[in-house]
């Protein structure tokens, strides 16, 4: 509740709002308008001609609370109200994995802890710096050149709820596969809808999940290598296809693009003292080669 703060102006007083909460919220409640009073999937909210292809799976939800016909409810507030369930359903869903793998209360309270008000690593990183700052730790230090935004879990549900979302389909994919006991056809279909979820609700998630799911397959290979299991992966990639062939030739067709990260440990740049291209490029090897150890 405390990380949603910024959107009680919006639930409370709706259409009358002053503030719809933090900055990206103005363009959240933008798409959400677009998915409300268009098709799916719905025009771009600057650009009528152009389909939006990004982002906007995760209002559909309150495009339907806010277009049901018993109560009227605002936009504005039925986005502030979706994204306070949405804060509130990753965490019990999060919770639900930890006390899966964890048996004591103190170890299922300190991994909650770690989801909420404990933060993440950058507070010990960027302790030199202000707390505003911390979370782009990685612009202060000599050690990592990049400069990427090391967000904690409060600021991604006070302002990414879309994000959010996302975490929370990755979440359930991992005690689908990890917990579950139910048959692989069925842990298939449901894997294929949850990976569906993602593409269209968050692509870095999607991104991560089809990273973190290629890691897995090359792990169990043994066991992929059995027949039975090519029809659960068949199954698994027909309900994707069906559940997301219109946003995958959306993306295709945008101007958005993968390029290579700068992210980097500027370890020949320091020694040479130079930046030169084939430097950069060298240390952006290493540094991909040496991963494992990098990022922890």
């Amino acid at each position: 509740m405390a990380a949603n703060l910024p959107r009680l102006d919006a639930l409370v007083q709706g259409d009358m709002a002053s503030t719809v909460g933090p900055w990206d919220a103005s363009w959240q409640l933008a798409q959400l308008t677009a998915v409300a009073h268009g098709s799916i999937p719905p025009q771009h909210y600057f650009f009528p001609e152009a389909s939006l292809h990004y982002y906007y799976w995760s209002w559909i939800y309150p495009a339907l609370l806010a277009n049901q016909p018993l109560v009227r409810i605002p936009l504005a507030r039925a986005l502030s109200l979706a994204s306070m369930v949405q804060t509130a359903a990753f965490l019990g869903v999060a919770y639900w994995l930890i006390r899966l793998n964890f048996r004591t209360l103190f170890a299922r309270l300190t991994g909650l802890g770690f989801l909420t008000i404990m933060g993440g690593y950058d507070f010990f990183a960027s302790m030199g710096t202000s707390l505003t700052d911390r979370e782009w730790w990685q612009t202060a230090v000599s050690w990592l050149a990049g400069g990427f935004q090391v967000s904690s879990a409060i600021t991604l549900y006070a302002w990414a709820p879309q994000h959010v979302a996302g975490a929370m389909a990755f979440v359930l994919l991992v005690i689908l596969y990890k917990h579950s006991l139910a048959s692989s056809m069925v842990r298939a279909a449901i894997a294929g809808v949850l990976l569906s979820f993602t593409l269209g609700t968050s692509a870095p998630i999607f991104l991560g999940s089809s990273i973190a799911a290629l890691v897995w397959v090359l792990v169990s290979r043994v066991k992929w290598s059995r027949r039975r299991l090519l029809y659960p992966a068949i199954l698994l990639l027909a309900i994707f296809l069906v559940g997301s062939w219109r946003q995958i030739l959306l993306s295709l067709g945008s101007s958005v693009s993968l390029v290579w990260s700068s992210f980097r440990v500027p370890l020949l740049e320091t020694f040479y003292g130079t930046r030169s291209p084939k430097v950069v490029a060298f240390d952006r090897g290493l540094t991909l080669l040496a991963l494992p150890a990098v990022a922890p």
